[in-house]
């Protein structure tokens, strides 16, 4: 009766380990997607594992006992050694589990892993380094608290898009500067959210002259891109974010650069913030010019859900996006969550009071694109 006693102790210390382990494993994967975490290698190889050390156990305890229970003194130390040595193995096992399981509970955690083995596995030669690059960020533009949206506003108006309202934004504090652009008659790219419209829903597109000579609102400034180019090559600190309202391919990034390379001011294009509404026009972009840097403006395609939010996130990840642009009230927690998962930044637009700019950055949002709150309200969270 002893026998069977110390070998049924021993079998009872390795079910213990082995059922440790086993929690243990079931509290990494929860609250992940059953489908990402089994179709991992690393998982499949340690499951199989404890799965064999599981089943050797199992034949050691049932054949065991029952073989001890017919020859107790001819058999007991042989069975009672291989459990104590069971025993000790997966005690060792666990330190071992916990630490490799640390590990994949990070890997889960930052799902943008997953997404660049995935695109590599697929034949995208560069999603590996794009991949690490996103995640690790490639620290040429980190981000801005504040964005002036529309070059800011101006006179309590916004959408001026002029001169008068760049330098008083600048004077502000701002350094980021959205803006948007269209095409003149003779091609040329003028600072303008929209051309007017005719009755028929054409639009009413000026000469480049009369586009200058004009005045926005009546009283404002208009500019072109090179205005843009001139200001930038003379404050060093400045970075741009385009959206070009007519062209949601990406063709006009071509006219952008070539401007730039007319003007001498290639190095300049080193702060210039694409901003792309989908993975075929980032790559129609990046065909043009490798910008440093680029920003998803998710309000063109993206209806707010966290499920295809994620999808988002992981093209971004493959396509070195590091940024994701969105309205105020699809912002929410579940979102940025998800953002943080994949070392994404967020910002949100267009928000205008200063106490729901402090709500969404305490919420972990990276910046807020804005008319009217002054810089230096948000100055704590620089």
């Amino acid at each position: 009766m002893k026998y069977r006693l110390w070998l049924s102790l021993s079998s009872l210390i390795i079910f213990l380990c082995v059922e440790a382990l086993l929690l243990f494993g079931y509290g990494c994967l929860s609250d992940q997607k059953a489908w990402l975490v089994l179709s991992d290698f690393r998982f499949l190889l340690v499951a199989g594992l404890v799965f064999l050390f599981f089943i050797v156990w199992i034949f050691n305890v049932f054949l065991g006992m029952r073989r001890v229970s017919q020859n107790p003194k001819k058999r007991f130390w042989k069975y009672l050694r291989l459990n104590w040595l069971l025993s000790v193995i997966s005690i060792f096992m666990i330190p071992i589990a916990l630490l490799s399981g640390y590990s994949y509970d990070q890997y889960l955690q930052y799902p943008g892993k997953r997404a660049y083995e995935k695109a590599l596995f697929k034949g995208y030669g560069t999603a590996l380094e794009n991949g690490m690059d996103t995640l690790n960020r490639h620290g040429v533009w980190e981000g801005n608290v504040i964005v002036a949206h529309a070059l800011g506003g101006f006179n309590g108006e916004t959408y001026t898009l002029c001169e008068e309202s760049l330098w008083f934004n600048y004077e502000r504090g701002f350094r980021v500067f959205e803006i948007d652009l269209v095409e003149t008659l003779d091609g040329d790219l003028a600072i303008q959210h929209f051309w007017p419209k005719k009755k028929n829903g054409d639009y009413i597109v000026p000469t480049t002259q009369d586009y200058k000579m004009g005045k926005i609102n009546g009283k404002y400034t208009p500019l072109l891109f090179t205005d843009i180019l001139q200001f930038m090559k003379e404050h060093p600190d400045v970075w741009m974010i385009p959206d070009f309202k007519t062209d949601l391919t990406g063709n006009l990034f071509q006219s952008l650069v070539l401007e730039a390379q007319a003007m001498n001011a290639v190095d300049v294009l080193e702060r210039i913030i694409p901003q792309i509404f989908s993975v075929e026009m980032y790559r129609t972009v990046n065909d043009i010019y490798e910008f440093s840097s680029y920003v998803y403006g998710s309000y063109v395609y993206w209806n707010g859900s966290a499920d295809t939010f994620e999808d988002l996130c992981r093209a971004c990840v493959e396509n070195h996006i590091d940024s994701i642009s969105m309205w105020n009230y699809y912002c929410t927690e579940e979102v940025v969550r998800i953002a943080n998962r994949y070392n994404i930044d967020v910002y949100v637009h267009s928000e205008n009071n200063s106490k729901e700019a402090m709500r969404f950055l305490d919420m972990g949002v990276k910046g807020i694109y804005t008319d009217f709150v002054d810089p230096s309200e948000l100055e704590a969270y620089r």
